[in-house]
């Protein structure tokens, strides 16, 4: 039986699954909300980890405070440092007036880097700094200046590895997993994906038309295989074919193919050509 609070935090944030190694990770981060560390979160790309840095913050001391995330993978090395500490007017060319980081607009709450592994050495060099005083220095400047937030970090790299391979600073390194919340893939979640296939299928449908009722939309090319039906069938354990009615297409037949547990995928194949005013169907049948 999960327990309420459990169930309450993934109505709040959008988490979809019950499966074991899921639910010790939402509940560790229930747990270490209140304590004002550093955490690391792992896990590889598309397990979820942008949703636990906001349960930290919301369960927090610091609810009330900025929450500011930054990717920082995304953010080229030669102005990472301006953007996470922020920069005085002069201080390179393009700087035309003095600007304020993300650690000093996020003084007071949390601040979660993602993708922290791709930091640069130096940018790493300042980050233990903060992590180790507060203290920071904006670029182009000598004055020393104070921040009071809470670091959450994720990352989908194997930090051992990048530890030994020098391409991370083993101090801070330690200094972030203070606190580790390892986020499990969805390969070892397999009672997950039943509930995240009907999760994904009904916010297709609900942004397509219903069954039976054409879509015109502009020229495009179309993948090979295009969904057009769903339906969850507790009884027929094997595949089939059968006429969709009612909805106009080419071909009267539709292909079924069983997938995981109760689910039926049914699919046209149509080739990969340019077509337009095709009749496409997303309600579950």
């Amino acid at each position: 039986m999960i327990p309420a609070e459990i169930q309450q935090t993934k109505q709040r944030f959008g988490i979809i699954g019950n499966a074991p190694g899921l639910i010790r990770a939402i509940t560790r981060a229930l747990q270490i909300a209140p304590i004002d560390l550093a955490v690391l979160i792992t896990g590889e790309s598309g397990a979820g980890k942008e949703f636990f840095p906001q349960i930290i913050h919301a369960n927090s001391s610091r609810k009330h405070g900025k929450y500011i995330a930054v990717n920082c993978g995304a953010i080229p090395e030669g102005t990472i440092d301006s953007e996470l500490f922020g920069h005085e007017k002069g201080a390179f060319t393009g700087a035309l007036s003095a600007r304020k980081g993300y650690f000093e607009e996020a003084d007071g709450g949390t601040i979660f880097l993602d993708e922290v592994g791709e930091l640069p050495l130096t940018t790493q060099a300042r980050l233990l700094r903060v992590l180790e005083s507060g203290e920071f220095l904006k670029v182009g400047s000598s004055t020393v200046l104070k921040t009071n937030v809470r670091i959450v970090a994720a990352t989908n790299l194997d930090m051992v590895k990048a530890v030994s391979e020098g391409k991370f600073r083993e101090d801070l390194y330690y200094r972030l997993s203070t606190i580790h919340i390892e986020i499990p893939p969805l390969r070892e979640r397999s009672e997950d994906i039943l509930l995240l296939f009907r999760k994904f299928s009904t916010d297709f449908a609900e942004r397509r038309p219903l069954a039976g009722q054409a879509c015109l939309g502009p020229e495009e090319d179309w993948t090979s295989f295009i969904i057009i039906g769903l339906s969850f069938d507790s009884e027929n354990d094997g595949c089939e074919t059968r006429p969709l009615p009612d909805v106009p297409h080419r071909d009267s037949s539709l292909t079924c193919v069983k997938k995981y547990h109760r689910t039926n995928l049914y699919f046209r194949n149509e080739p990969r050509r340019r077509r337009s005013n095709v009749a496409k169907l997303s309600a579950p049948i």
